[in-house]
This record gives structure tokens, sequence and C-alpha cells, in this order.
């Protein structure tokens, strides 16, 4: 019996020593769960925490999209920039030089003088642009003075850079340039022949438009 009797304030002191241990885990949970609320609620935003793994990738993706715009735009603004240097640097040469008026007949042509031209036998002396000679340039006429071919003029450019007042003319165009004039019968077989060689080697090809010039100087009729 004494034994028994002095088990039971044992078994009392155990327990309440366990319930007090819980209550105390309880109010510090609670303790610092109220923490957390209070400084959730006090922080002016939630990147001051380390983001999670779905955050960080989203940012990652949206933060290279951004970069990728703004290289974009960089981009495209040193193209534009690289264009309009382009544009501003085609140099506009004398249709017309008078360096080779001696020599008009042989060797280098005053005509397009700046040009190599292609050589072939029994076949008259031609360019062609667009080509790999001219790397891809297209041939721009200021040609409209019809008794100074001095003052008419040409120069190269690629077709995304033309001069600001240029017209891009579509199709092919002839463009043709004799020593002697349209006006005399013979003189006007001379000019037709390279046309008909070209047309004929082309399988009879027709060209949308046919330039006539005449010393560099513009001709708009020639002789029946």
């Amino acid at each position: 019996m004494p034994m028994e009797t002095q088990s039971i304030p044992n078994a009392l002191a155990k327990n309440k020593s366990s319930c007090n241990l819980t209550k105390l885990l309880i109010y510090i949970s609670l303790l610092v769960i109220v923490i957390i609320l209070f400084h959730v609620q006090l922080s002016p935003s939630f990147s001051s925490y380390p983001p999670t793994s779905a955050s960080r990738a989203f940012f990652k993706i949206w933060k290279l999209k951004a970069v990728d715009a703004i290289n974009g735009q960089d981009q495209s603004d040193n193209n534009s920039t690289l264009i309009s240097k382009l544009r501003d640097a085609v140099t506009f040469l004398p249709l017309k030089d008078l360096r080779y008026v001696e020599t008009a007949m042989i060797g280098h042509t005053w005509f397009l003088s700046s040009l190599n031209d292609t050589h072939e036998d029994n076949e008259a002396e031609y360019l062609y642009f667009p080509s790999e000679a001219s790397k891809e340039r297209l041939l721009c006429i200021k040609g409209r003075d019809k008794k100074d071919g001095t003052k008419n003029s040409y120069a190269l450019a690629w077709p995304e850079s033309l001069p600001e007042s240029a017209t891009l003319l579509k199709g092919l165009t002839f463009v043709s340039d004799t020593y002697y004039d349209y006006g005399n019968l013979w003189h006007g077989l001379c000019a037709m022949t390279p046309f008909v060689s070209w047309s004929t080697k082309n399988g009879c090809l027709k060209p949308t438009r046919w330039v006539l010039f005449h010393w560099g100087e513009l001709r708009d009729r020639i002789g029946s």
C-alpha cells in the first residue's frame, strides 16, 4: 500500500510537466506565426524574400526578353545609321568624262569612265547591273541634259541605300551610248546592232525600257 500511495504523486507530476511543455511549444509557435505575419504586413514588397524556383525562372525569362528587345532596338538603330551613311556616301560622277575625249573611240571610253566594260569578241562592250562586278549595286543616272553630257551624272548604290531623291524603276532597262548620232540612218543602225545582238543572245528578251545617250547626252528620238 505505501508503494502505491507514493506512485500517484509521481504520475501527476509527470503529466503536469508534459502539459506545461506542450503549452509552451504552442505559445512559441503562435508567437513565431504572429511575428512572421507582422513582418509580411510591414514589408513594402515581396522582393526582399528569396524567390522560389518558379519565380526565379519567370524573372529570368522576362529579363532575357527585355535584353533581347533592347539589343534588337540597338541593332535596328545601328542598321538605320549605317544605311543613312551609305545613302549619303553615294557619289555621282560625270556621265561624259572629258579626260577621254581624244580616245573616245579607242581604249578607255568616256561614258561611265570609272567602270571597266566587259569585252567579248565581235560584241559591243557592255556592263550589267546588279552583278558581281558592281558588288550587287544598281546604276543610278541623273541624265536629262540633251546638250552637254558632262552635266549628266551616274553613281552606284545598293538597293536598300539609294539616294533620297532616287526613283527605282522596276524591270529591265537597256542603256545605250553611241559615238555617232541616232539621226543618220547608218549611224542609227550602228546603235541598233548591239541591242539586237544582246536580245538575240538572251532568247529575244525585251527590256522594259531603252534609254539612249549620245556622247552622254540624252536622246528622245531616232531617225526613221
